[in-house]
Parts: structure tokens; sequence; C-alpha cells
């Protein structure tokens, strides 16, 4: 496969969404809202609420959020997506930045860490943020969990925050520094063949 992006492994490919590039089919927003909808995972990607279609495509607009499409490599070299992940509501200015992230994974797949990787350092090397935070159901363990394989460290947990199963519930605040991210991002990309971005 030819190297279109850094944010690679012969395995796993975090593309930007940039509506009309050549890289995406038509549609691909609503592949990746059906996608979400099929695997039941809707309520807890979006920590409790159930987006219509038209509602979820509005909140990927680009003044909204900033999406990357998160691919497995087949044998064929073709990209399969498997999930998605976003920043938003940047605070700050280059290098001196904070903003809220999500991941979502609508199919089971080996390269979930992996993504994950590469879709933070896509943010904090290509789109300069410095501070993510994310803010979870705190009962998703599931998602509690990966983010700490990641790196994020729980700060916070704040009461009735989300919205989820008809009543108020608690979140979890997590957060990842730049500075605890990057040497152990590099040590990861060293063993795995990546192009690590200056």
């Amino acid at each position: 496969m030819t190297q279109l992006w850094e944010y690679m492994t012969d395995k796993a490919v975090v593309m930007p969404f940039t509506e009309g590039s050549q890289v995406y089919r038509d549609g691909m927003l609503s592949h990746l809202y059906y996608e979400t909808q099929s695997a039941g995972r809707l309520s807890l990607v979006f920590c409790g609420d159930v987006p219509t279609h038209d509602e979820f495509i509005r909140m990927f607009a680009p003044d909204k959020k900033v999406l990357q499409v998160l691919c497995e490599v087949d044998e064929k070299k073709d990209l399969k997506p498997v999930g998605y992940c976003w920043v938003e509501m940047p605070k700050g200015v280059d290098n001196e930045r904070a903003a809220l992230c999500g991941f979502a994974f609508f199919k089971p797949s080996r390269q979930v860490f992996n993504l994950g990787m590469l879709g933070i350092a896509y943010w904090m090397t290509g789109l300069k943020i410095n501070v993510i935070h994310g803010v979870m159901l705190a009962e998703n363990k599931m998602a509690i969990k990966y983010a700490e394989k990641l790196g994020f460290v729980p700060t916070a947990i704040v009461p009735k925050f989300h919205f989820h199963n008809g009543k108020l519930v608690s979140a979890l605040v997590a957060t990842l520094d730049i500075i605890d991210f990057l040497p152990v991002f590099r040590a990861w990309a060293a063993k795995n063949g990546v192009a690590v971005p200056e």
C-alpha cells in the first residue's frame, strides 16, 4: 500500500474525514451512523443520547466536530472502517490547546489499541492539541478501561451529568496530556514501524 498518510501501520489507518475527498465513498457519514446503530452502540457512544440519522450528520459538521475514520487494512490493502473518533470544543492556541474527544467502534477489531494511539497522535501532533479530555458514562467500564489503556487518567466524577436509560447518571472525566503521551507513542511507533510526525 502506498503510504498516503503518516498516521498508519500496515494494518491500521486513521483517516481524517473530508467530505468529497476521493478517499471516501459518497455517504460515509451515513455508513458510520447505520453501522453504529446496527451494533446497538449509539446510546453508549453518545452517553445516553440516541441521535437520529440527520442529527448525527449535523453533529459532525466541520464547525462542530473534527472527525477521523478508523480503518483496518485488509489482505487486499483496502481500508475497512471499523469505527471513528473526533475532537470538539477546542480552547486555546496552537501548542497550548485543550479539546474534548470521543471514540466509537462498531465492529470488533484487533486494531483498537493501535487505532487509538494513531488517533490521539493525530490530534496532538497534527491538530496541535496538548490536552485531551474524555467525558464518559461512569458505568461504561469498557470505555473507561480503553481510555486508561491509551494513557488517560481519571480526573473527576461529575454527578448527574448524562441522561441515560431514563435517569440522570454520573460522568467520568479522564485526561491525557501530550507530555505523558508522546514518549509512550514514540516507543510504540518504533516497535510498529510508524512514521512519527515532528
